[in-house]
């Protein structure tokens, strides 16, 4: 790990946490990030090998970056993609002020007393004094919303005008927690990382695409030079290219198409798509555009056939539960923060996958855990994963502080903590073993606790506490699940890393410290942007998450009181067990998610025939399940074709193929990117918005 090395990553993870507000939200463009494959970094780094790194082989051997360092240079740029977006800082800002927006907004909450209701030191802080200066509301508040007032609106506001003394107490809270809940998070990948790696030898699809564009340690090689990589990477280039000019020209160019409309099946059975309409808004229409992403199609082509039939089949086989979930009247659109069929379905899933992840590891894990609380291990353990378990236990416990430092019971923030963890490893796992770049976990813990306990049991106070952490941890913004955590990132980080021979002890401290200054710049273009032009303006749809929050909390609310049950639900400590009252309904859905994986995990390690794998109750109720299905089961069928005729030599000449289409599809995702963004500086105006992978 070099110094230069160094330095490039962290100015790569400086430059996606100041550029990926101005990209999404202020040009309106495709996200930057948007999943744990951005096109931006890796797109950015096809373009570096192909143009860049042959000038600097020419120069001077010693001028070119070698594969280590490249690596190095992915893993700090990578772990500040979480950071930006939807992974943390949409939400961030939005929910310190949301209970002064909706006190105004929302007829009746003011009586509810939302704002009393949320602790101090996770709101910003608001005075209705005239005289209060940088305290006032209409300054942090309204000039949230709107934009400060100004006298010429062409002006830009200074960073000064800020009223950063109003953040100044919410910040002292939410970053040492953020930073709390990273440091578990990179510990909890480096214990891991070797069980997965080497004891269990998943594919990691990602880390092997990229160790296949990594140079050598000359600087040279890799698998430029194959004419079968090129052959996928063109065509599937071309044809983005082809469909963005048409975005451009549309009267002068002919769009090629890349999905098929199955619209027809739906009209002839409606019973299918009905259950899936909420809110206007037909999630089933996903379904219905068979539509192929070249990247998941290669990436399905390198995973073991069950894995891609599963993930293919989820959510078609969902589509039908659906529509007998609804003929039976059990079926109705989930809210995110609301204990129902698809958060509760969901959550048993991710537990079952985890119970069985610690399962099968169960004798390394406890070498590492002994190993780092001073015990003795009967089995060698890597030092890295030890002081990994070292980490994730002090972040842990520094993260259960900060929660019962504002007022949660320290049973609550365990397992809200540990909730987390469970959500994080589990979405780990699925990158590193299916290549699912493109993931939603669908539940937080809150919603969880909320299902087995019930709101009495918990209280308002409670409840609002863990669906606001959920909202920045979990669901991340407009009510969509986060697509960028941080873990995945460093994962498949990690896993390069180590085909690269690179120490990913040294490395990981290295990543945290990326985080560090992602966070601070990520928050200070954020704040910036949005006093600037106000989040009304900009984005208002980032309000619903925390939204969603308060309505939940406020209904909850208002149903204890009409019960008589609103003050005993104030109580704490043992006196919460006797008002535990379970949803049965919301416990019946988490045990069918629950058994169905690990009914599933057994018949695959029973049967040698058994034709699917469990993590298709991960995705098959999600959003990136729909959207990835007909391409996985593009990529399903031919690799069955090309096993079935060719076999097994063909299939692996034909890997830098599909590996060609990966790298078209990032590359197509790029350049529109960058066109958008040397339009907008030379007009000011908002460049046409052309998406390829889903937004």
């Amino acid at each position: 790990m070099t110094l230069r090395a160094v330095l490039i990553g962290l100015i790569g993870a400086t430059a996606i946490c100041a550029l990926t507000y101005l990209n999404d939200v202020v040009m309106q463009q495709p996200t930057l990030v948007g999943n744990h494959m951005p096109t931006s970094v890796y797109g950015g780094l096809i373009v570096f090998l192909v143009a860049v790194q042959p000038v600097l082989v020419l120069l001077h051997r010693k001028l070119a970056l070698r594969g280590a360092e490249l690596a190095v240079v992915l893993l700090l740029t990578l772990v500040a993609c979480s950071i930006p977006a939807s992974g943390l800082m949409r939400s961030l800002t939005t929910v310190m002020v949301a209970p002064y927006v909706f006190s105004d907004t929302e007829p009746g909450w003011r009586e509810q007393g939302i704002v009393e209701l949320t602790p101090r030191r996770m709101r910003a802080e608001v005075s209705s004094d005239p005289g209060a200066g940088a305290l006032r509301r209409d300054i942090v508040v309204d000039g949230f919303l709107k934009g400060l007032p100004r006298e010429d609106l062409t002006r830009r506001i200074a960073p000064g005008d800020i009223p950063w003394r109003a953040w100044a107490r919410p910040l002292g809270f939410w970053a040492p927690l953020v930073l709390a809940v990273w440091m578990s998070v990179i510990g909890l990948s480096l214990v891991v990382h070797r069980q997965w790696s080497e004891h269990e030898h998943l594919p990691y699809p990602l880390a092997r695409f990229t160790d296949a564009l990594l140079p050598d340690e000359s600087g040279s090689g890799g698998i430029w030079r194959d004419r079968l990589f090129w052959m996928g990477a063109v065509p599937v280039l071309v044809i983005h290219l082809n469909n963005y000019a048409c975005t451009w020209f549309p009267d002068a160019l002919i769009r090629i198409p890349t999905s098929f409309s199955l619209e027809f099946i739906f009209e002839r059975y409606p019973l299918l798509w009905r259950p899936h309409y909420d809110g206007g808004v037909n999630a089933i229409q996903v379904l219905m555009d068979l539509r192929v992403f070249f990247a998941v199609v290669g990436f399905a082509y390198l995973l073991p056939r069950d894995v891609s039939l599963s993930l293919g089949l989820g959510a078609y086989l969902f589509m039908w539960v659906a529509a007998v979930l609804f003929s039976y009247g059990l079926w109705r659109g989930d809210a995110p923060f609301e204990p129902k069929v698809q958060n509760m379905t969901t959550a048993g899933a991710y537990l079952g996958v985890f119970a069985a992840l610690v399962f099968t590891g169960r004798h390394y894990y406890s070498g590492v855990f002994r190993r780092a609380l001073g015990l003795p291990a009967r089995q060698p353990v890597d030092t890295s994963a030890v002081w990994g378990a070292r980490a994730f236990l002090a972040g842990l416990a520094l993260c259960v502080g900060a929660l019962v430092s504002i007022g949660l019971e320290w049973p609550l923030a365990v397992l809200f903590a540990g909730g987390l963890a469970v959500i994080f490893v589990v979405m780990s796992r699925m990158l590193a073993e299916t290549g699912m770049f493109f993931m939603m976990a669908w539940w937080s813990p809150g919603v969880l606790l909320l299902g087995f306990v019930g709101a009495e049991a918990l209280g308002p106070r409670s409840i609002l506490i863990l669906h606001l952490l959920g909202a920045i941890f979990v669901v991340g913004y407009a009510a969509v699940p986060s697509r960028e955590a941080v873990m995945p990132f460093v994962v498949n980080a990690l896993k390069v890393l180590d085909l690269r021979g690179v120490r990913i002890g040294p490395a990981a401290v290295a990543g945290a410290a990326a985080l560090a200054l992602g966070f601070c710049v990520a928050l200070c273009v954020t704040m910036y942007f949005q006093y600037d032009r106000g989040v009304l303006a900009a984005e208002s749809y980032h309000v619903n998450t925390p939204h969603f929050a308060y309505a939940k909390v406020v209904r909850t609310q208002m149903g204890l009181e009409a019960r008589g049950k609103l003050e005993t639900s104030a109580d704490g400590g043992w006196q919460r067990l006797a008002r535990i009252s379970p949803d049965p309904t919301a416990v019946a859905y988490f045990a069918a998610g629950l058994v169905l994986v690990l009914l599933f995990s057994f018949c695959r390690l029973r049967f040698p025939w058994w034709p699917l794998h469990p993590v298709l109750f991960l995705v098959w109720i999600t959003h990136p399940g729909r959207v990835f299905a007909s391409s996985f089961l593009v990529g399903w069928l031919l690799k069955t074709l090309v096993t079935k005729y060719g076999g097994i030599p063909i299939y692996r000449r034909l890997i830098p193929l599909m590996f060609g289409a990966i790298a078209g599809e990032l590359l197509g995702g790029l350049v529109p990117v960058v066109i958008s963004a040397v339009y907008y500086r030379i007009t000011g105006e908002l460049p046409v918005r052309f998406v390829i992978l889903p937004p």
